[in-house]
């Protein structure tokens, strides 16, 4: 209980650091629209004695406002240090890939036998992604009339550690899959009528204002009446909910099958590294640079792990650093 205990107190205790530095921009933010040329000096010196106050002793931030029409610095706090970038995790994930996966993603492990095929996913995320909506598999798996699924390939948590459960409903964090589909979110685009991608969870849609934007543990979701971006929710992933989305875009029927027979499997390629990659590294995204680590971990046994793809850099690739 004292664990627990103390684990809210640091959680507490970030969260009030965290809306401190808000109130801080956002003074900051008045103070510069409120203030004339001549008040800047008096200003500058007020927010240095306000950066050295003690809860901001052990946080990185820098300030540095300046008037390009009179080329001259108005304020300069901490402006000439160096700041490590946010998500700067995503440059290993970005050397990962690089270095271990191909210059298409494998996307599907499949054995086939005549009109029936046996398959697994390899961690790709661009399956119908918003992003990149690639169809590869689909088109390679409407071949086939009986579909054989595994996911006995992927045994690891919906996200990696250190993830907080009461973001469950955020877009940055999206549960990971062995073979997400729809970047394994729903989205709904604003309009007269709204929009729902999968069109197949519309159903399960109630409008209106909540604390979340899903249920906790299963797929119903709350959407604001008035909406004028794009939202975009986790789906809570299972087997079922694959199955479901996968049988909605092909001809053949979607079975469970745990663990795939024995034979001579084959992969099937899809999206260009190089694409995802670039679109991971602009937008910061967390669910593809998850995937990305899986996808790699795939080129190195028939189990994805994100811990064996960085174990594997660590050991081979970066010892020498």
């Amino acid at each position: 209980m004292l664990k627990s205990t103390n684990g809210l107190r640091r959680i507490n205790k970030n969260k009030f650091l965290i809306l401190l530095k808000s109130v801080f921009c956002v003074a900051l933010f008045i103070l510069l629209h409120s203030c004339g040329a001549g008040k800047y000096a008096r200003l500058n010196k007020k927010l240095n004695q306000v950066a050295d106050l003690k809860n901001f002793e052990n946080h990185q931030f820098g300030i540095l406002v300046y008037d390009p029409q009179k080329k001259d610095t108005l304020i300069k706090i901490n402006a000439d240090k160096y700041f490590i970038p946010a998500s700067n995790a995503k440059i290993f994930t970005l050397y990962t890939a690089l270095k271990l996966l191909p210059d298409s993603l494998p996307a599907i492990r499949y054995l086939a036998d005549n009109d029936t095929i046996y398959f697994q996913g390899l961690g790709d995320p661009t399956l119908l992604h918003n992003d990149f909506q690639d169809s590869t598999s689909l088109k390679f798996l409407n071949q086939y009339q009986e579909l054989y699924f595994s996911t006995s390939n992927f045994n690891e948590d919906p996200w990696p550690a250190g993830w907080s459960w009461e973001d469950f409903d955020r877009s940055y964090a999206v549960e990971r899959s062995s073979l997400p589909i729809y970047g394994n979110r729903l989205t709904v685009f604003p309009g007269a009528e709204s929009i729902i991608r999968p069109s197949l969870m519309k159903d399960s849609i109630r409008y209106g204002v909540t604390r979340y934007y899903r249920e906790r543990a299963r797929n119903l979701f709350y959407i604001p009446i008035v909406q004028q971006d794009s939202l975009e929710i986790p789906l809570k992933i299972d087997f079922e909910l694959i199955k479901t989305l996968l049988s909605a875009e092909l001809d053949g029927l979607v079975h469970r099958i745990d663990p795939l027979p024995e034979g001579n499997f084959q992969t099937i390629y899809g999206s260009a590294r190089d694409t995802v990659l670039r679109t991971m590294m602009i937008q910061s995204d967390n669910f593809l640079a998850e995937q990305l680590l899986l996808n790699a971990s795939s080129v190195l046994s028939d189990t994805l792990s994100s811990r064996k793809a960085i174990n594997y850099m660590l050991e081979n690739e970066l010892q020498d650093l």
